[in-house]
């Protein structure tokens, strides 16, 4: 069986209204690792990103909030390199 390529993405928001912006934070501690007040480490495949895009959208303000993808590579196996 062929595994699927995942995405590392960094997703980075700016959500003015908290009920949102704590919303938001929900998805995406079911995606990856909270590394900073409103930044997430995620690993998705290409499904799981587009799904996640759709699901944010939802909670997004677009004349106030701002969400940030940063994708930075297709890996088979997810690695994290500490420094």
């Amino acid at each position: 069986m062929v595994k699927a390529k995942k995405i590392f993405c960094v997703v980075a928001y700016d959500i003015q209204d908290d009920r949102s912006r704590i919303q938001i934070s929900k998805i995406l501690e079911k995606y990856g690792t909270r590394i900073n007040y409103s930044v997430f480490e995620c690993m998705f495949t290409d499904r799981q990103f587009q799904k996640i895009q759709i699901n944010l959208e939802r909670w997004i303000n677009r004349r106030y909030d701002t969400v940030v993808y940063l994708s930075l590579i297709h890996i088979s196996e997810p690695t994290r390199l500490q420094l």
